[in-house]
């Protein structure tokens, strides 16, 4: 509590999945995919109290303060200047394993591949600060005009969002299933020890609904990650919430080809929103059954229309596994209090703002 009696905002929330039983090519040929109508939000979640995300979605929906700093943050958002805080938790957690960080890396430079996002120098100042290790950003070139020249080239840092120039890598660009084909093909051959991919959606005005749009983002990473990743690599993937069916699935299967999985949330704007990132320690590799089956389903999601009402894939992992008490729990137990402490966050500041209204009047 501070002087005032209010909760103070904790700094980051943190929960860690270990991995007791490793991934087998047997239990990886017994998944199916599961489709149904496409979801537009998300009333009810598997890995959360019911009673805590009903109140989470009733202050981001009635707030005139979340909806006033969300909006300003999709602004700030698309500067490529523009902090990204949400990063520091995470490059702390890399401090833990900086050792096998530059082992990998054969030296003090550390090549590294970050897609979709627009911050790419601070990124490598953040790697810098808190692990001492410098960063050299691989550039993914797409030319437009010849969809066949996909190429992976040295570039020191690089914006992927921006649409002016041919070489871009865009979020469109990751349902084109050869496009797709042919940039992991690029980065196979690379082996990389570290990717960040920001999977988030900045201009979005509810967070239920922004996690459903990231899904193509998402599995898109875990897709790429398991193709360019060498062994003992690190994957960092900065997401809007986990609170799917399918986003968990996508987690789980990154449980198992990880040692070690850290998810982190950091408060932004007071509290009023949370960042959330998924930390991969110490990548093990994929049994090819994993890499067919990972394309087998970005097919069915690559051919579904975008914004179409139809049919969706909503879950790619046996719900029976999802909801194991080892795995289930520690992510539940994160979007509570994530949740949690967003909305006491939002409550505070709709209070703050009705008091200095009443003030005025």
């Amino acid at each position: 509590m501070d002087r005032d009696g209010e909760e103070d905002v904790e700094q980051y929330l943190r929960e860690d999945l270990q991995n007791m039983r490793e991934l087998t090519g047997k239990q990886i040929e017994s998944w199916k995919l599961l489709e149904g109508r496409r979801l537009t939000h998300i009333h009810s979640s598997p890995f959360c109290a019911a009673s805590v995300l009903d109140d989470w979605n009733l202050a981001c929906q009635q707030s005139q303060s979340f909806k006033q700093y969300t909006s300003a943050e999709s602004t700030s958002r698309c500067d490529p200047n523009s902090p990204v805080s949400d990063l520091q938790p995470a490059m702390q957690v890399l401090e833990e394993n900086l050792g096998s960080l530059r082992q990998l890396s054969g030296g003090a430079v550390v090549p590294c591949i970050c897609l979709l996002s627009v911050a790419h120098d601070h990124f490598v100042q953040q790697l810098k600060t808190h692990s001492g290790c410098l960063a050299k950003v691989l550039r993914v070139q797409y030319n437009t005009d010849d969809t066949s020249a996909i190429e992976v080239v040295d570039h020191v840092s690089v914006d992927l969002m921006q649409s002016e120039q041919s070489w871009v890598l865009q979020a469109e660009h990751l349902t084109d299933y050869q496009a797709m084909l042919r940039l992991g093909s690029s980065l196979q051959s690379l082996k990389l020890p570290l990717m960040y991919v920001d999977c988030n959606e900045y201009d979005c005005p509810l967070p239920t609904q922004a996690e459903l749009q990231a899904r193509t983002k998402l599995f898109a990473s875990l897709l790429l990650a398991v193709q360019s990743l060498r062994i003992g690599g690190v994957l960092v993937l900065h997401v809007p919430t986990l609170l799917t069916r399918f986003s968990v699935g996508v987690l789980y299967i990154l449980h198992k080809i990880f040692t070690q999985v850290t998810l982190l949330g950091t408060p932004q704007g007071d509290g009023l929103k949370y960042e959330v990132n998924i930390y991969c320690q110490s990548y093990r590799g994929a049994y090819s059954a994993l890499t067919q089956y990972l394309w087998e389903v970005y097919n069915v999601i690559a051919s579904s229309p975008v914004g179409s009402t139809e049919r969706e894939v909503l879950q790619l992992i046996p719900i029976a596994q999802l909801c194991e008490s080892s795995f289930n729990q520690p992510i539940a137990t994160f979007n509570c209090k994530v949740l949690s402490q967003q909305t006491k966050a939002i409550v505070r500041a709709e209070l703050g703002n009705t008091s200095q209204m009443s003030g005025q009047l």
